[in-house]
């Protein structure tokens, strides 16, 4: 099975599972997808995060997060749209944010000194989770120790693994307020 096939399937089951006791099958389903999307895109970080906010004034809340360093977990750390301005407006505009190195990109300009340069960031793939259009969510890929041009099969892959983790959301809706609900 393909790498694309093998992400895909592992989505799939934790849609499956997502008919049981919802508390758990959600921190399960979360840790399934980060870990689906880690070793698809054999990527130093894969990050969930709910989008929250009125536009303009929006955040980005981790929910999930699965690194190759252990001792890393960024659950619970916010990011805000009025500091990362032309970050938001690209990816809600174009529903995917390819920077294959994201220290020279100026969309990343206030991620920079604080997060870019200290955790050797070389690449990020990120692509908007929606609902019936809206967007709830963001789903984070991200290369660290050198840049990384992502292909195309990148982005289809990310958008394929983005419109399944919203379809298995939507099932569980009116539970979750469309959202990828708070740790």
């Amino acid at each position: 099975m393909t790498a694309s096939g093998l992400m895909m399937s592992e989505l799939r089951q934790a849609h499956a599972r997502m008919q049981t006791d919802l508390p758990t099958v959600l921190d399960d389903f979360r840790r399934q997808v980060a870990r689906a999307l880690h070793v698809r895109f054999g990527c130093s970080l894969a990050t969930l995060w709910c989008l929250e906010g009125e536009p303009g004034d929006r955040r980005m809340l981790c929910v999930t997060s699965l690194s190759d360093r252990p001792d890393e977990n960024l659950a619970g750390t916010v990011l805000y749209e009025r500091e990362l301005g032309e970050y938001f407006a690209a990816l809600l505009r174009e529903g995917i944010f390819n920077s294959p190195d994201a220290l020279a990109d100026e969309r990343l300009a206030g991620l920079r000194e604080g997060y870019l340069r200290p955790n050797a960031v070389g690449a990020l793939l990120d692509a908007t989770a929606r609902i019936n259009g809206q967007p709830i969510g963001v789903v984070c890929i991200e290369q660290r120790g050198n840049t990384r041009a992502w292909s195309k099969a990148d982005e289809m892959d990310l958008r394929r693994a983005v419109r399944q983790i919203s379809l298995s959301l939507s099932r569980i809706g009116e539970l979750l307020n469309y959202s990828f609900q708070r740790p």
